[in-house]
């Protein structure tokens, strides 16, 4: 069996989500799509304030969760951030 990534989503608004890697958005029909089973979809509701925090950026240093872990930091240690132009 394939391993899985998880991924996050955070509501930009008007129906359009931004993704934990920089630059990419979905709408939340295709989002909704993606479910099924062995691929399921969970929907947290938070307060706005922390929604980025909570739902892409887990240390709040301003670099996406995906895009950490895809350039070897951590996404949960704020002082391990990608390098710049990565």
């Amino acid at each position: 069996k394939k391993a899985s990534t998880r991924r996050s989503w955070c509501c930009a608004g008007n129906g359009v989500f931004e993704s934990d890697r920089k630059r990419e958005h979905a709408r939340i029909e295709d989002l909704l799509a993606l479910a099924a089973r062995g691929s399921e979809l969970t929907l947290t509701v938070v307060p706005r304030r922390l929604a980025l925090r909570m739902g892409i950026d887990r240390d709040g240093d301003g670099a996406l969760d995906l895009d950490e872990v895809e350039r070897g930091s951590d996404p949960a240690d704020p002082s391990s951030r990608p390098q710049e132009g990565e």
